[in-house]
């Protein structure tokens, strides 16, 4: 007599898909960092901050400022993602913002 498969709700990852996807994440959150980098240096270190004047330069500093806090808001939005990968996983991370959804719902719909 066999024994029926044990019914998981969230299967086991791969080890290798694992690192494969943290190599993934390191890899963008490291182009993301260079990227927030070389905008930041571009405005504070090419010259009088805050530029001043409508020359071509000021404008690629004011862009670069621009691009580098975006750069940077998709570092740090890439290192929660990695902090996801390496430990939790994708789907028991969404289940855990469902199963909080649902309780703030509930808490709500008690309290009020």
């Amino acid at each position: 007599m066999e024994l029926p498969m044990k019914f998981r709700i969230f299967p086991k990852r791969d080890i290798e898909e694992r690192k494969s996807e943290t190599r993934g994440e390191i890899a963008m959150c490291a182009a993301f960092a260079a990227a927030a980098l070389i905008g930041f240096g571009l405005f504070f270190y090419g010259g009088d901050v805050p530029p001043t004047g409508k020359s071509l330069w000021s404008i690629v500093r004011w862009v670069a400022l621009i691009s580098g806090a975006i750069s940077l808001y998709l570092t740090i939005q890439g290192l929660f993602e990695l902090v996801i990968v390496t430990t939790l996983g994708h789907e028991r991370f969404f289940a855990i913002l469902v199963g909080l959804g649902v309780v703030a719902a509930l808490y709500e719909w008690l309290s009020g």
